[in-house]
């Protein structure tokens, strides 16, 4: 197999990997539950590659009755060691900051999947319980 040939396929790998992981750590790593005070924000980070199309999308659970989305922003990966951007194609996270709002609980659904695709399952759908006191 040819360099290029091995390169290109390593690419296609961590493009696939990127897809099914969720965070640094793997799905079964976010709390079971957060809780938090009225007034009070907390962030949910999940892995992203916007190279592969896919990316975050909040479905449900922050209405405002108990939390709300303040906002919601790409992180890229770090630069290499060596200096210069980060390799194209790499893994970030997408992060949401929530807010407290009132006494209660709720459960923020996120599904991952490429926004042009009607028809199609997300590749992921996360939960996120949170308790607000």
């Amino acid at each position: 197999m040819r360099l290029r040939d091995l390169a290109a396929f390593a690419a296609l790998a961590v493009a696939v990997a990127g897809c099914s992981v969720l965070g640094r750590a793997g799905a079964t790593d976010l709390p079971a539950a957060t809780e938090i005070a009225a007034g009070e924000r907390f962030e949910v980070r999940l892995a992203s590659n916007p190279s592969t199309g896919y990316s975050w999308a909040l479905r449900g659970g922050a209405e405002g009755k108990v939390v709300r989305l303040v906002g919601s922003t790409f992180v890229p990966p770090a630069p290499p060691a060596s200096g210069g951007p980060a390799p194209v194609g790499q893994e970030g996270n997408e992060v949401f900051t929530f807010e407290g709002v009132a006494a209660g609980r709720a459960t923020i659904e996120f599904a991952y999947a490429r926004p042009w695709e009607k028809d199609v399952a997300p590749a992921k759908v996360v939960q996120q319980v949170v308790r607000v006191r």
